[in-house]
């Protein structure tokens, strides 16, 4: 997994203690984990264009969340 990285802007962390950010990292790496277990399309990336890789992802994006709205 990814290490957490500290900020060095002070007025980013002046923002984080006003909107009490929460790490949520570990659902960004889980997210990717399954996009490249579920969608072997995209790990292996067949597409030639950027647009039709991004369509792609979104694709599989909205796929993972009606599976997660349906359970």
């Amino acid at each position: 997994m990814i290490p957490y990285r500290g900020s060095k802007n002070a007025l980013y962390q002046e923002s984080c203690k006003i909107f009490k950010k929460k790490s949520i990292r570990w659902k960004v790496e889980r997210t990717f984990a399954w996009v490249k277990r579920k969608c072997r399309r995209l790990y292996l990336k067949w597409e030639r264009t950027t647009a039709a890789w991004a369509a792609v992802v979104d694709l599989s994006l909205i796929y993972y969340w009606l599976e997660a709205l349906v359970r």
